[in-house]
């Protein structure tokens, strides 16, 4: 991979377990020159997690969190040629659709009304495609996990059924 590539791919069930997770592809990362690289792995099918390796398989960072939502996301401080193996991956068991991507430096991290906005379009993006797959347990958990922690109380006797309509 290169700084500014965003590669996209699918976990399945058949493909290699990252030990302690689920199943992970793996990509070579030989940067051009020192600094910050921002690497992302994201998904609306999966808990993301990220880990960076040498080239041997020792650990140099690693992240279950990070970037909105389920998304994973690690700042390198790479080094000029240096090897490295970027794994994608998800924590725990399952799979689906990811993209990983590089861009260099660090960039701006979201805050209140901006991250909000974000979380709020990957919760509605994550139950769309769990609706397109037909698992309606996923886009409801999707939906009611984010009703839950951004919306303010409920009027009394209004149920959470009502409330994710309103959302939607």
């Amino acid at each position: 991979m290169r700084i500014g590539e965003r590669v996209t791919g699918t976990l399945e069930a058949g493909d290699p377990v990252l030990p302690g997770h689920g199943p992970a592809k793996r990509f070579l990362f030989v940067p051009e020159s020192a600094g910050p690289v921002t690497i992302a792995v994201e998904s609306f099918d999966f808990d993301a997690f990220l880990r960076v390796e040498t080239e041997a398989g020792e650990l140099v960072a690693e992240a279950d969190g990070g970037g909105v939502e389920t998304n994973a996301r690690i700042v390198l401080a790479a080094e000029a040629g240096k090897r490295y193996r970027l794994v994608a991956a998800a924590s725990r068991e399952g799979g689906g659709e990811f993209s990983i991507s590089l861009a260099a430096g660090v960039p701006s991290r979201s805050s209140g009304a901006d991250l909000l906005d974000a979380a709020i379009l990957f919760s509605r993006s994550a139950a769309e495609r769990a609706l397109g797959r037909g698992d309606k347990r996923a886009a409801f958990s999707h939906l009611i996990d984010r009703t839950a922690r951004d919306q303010p109380p409920l009027p009394s006797g209004v149920g959470p059924t009502v409330r994710v309509a309103l959302t939607w």
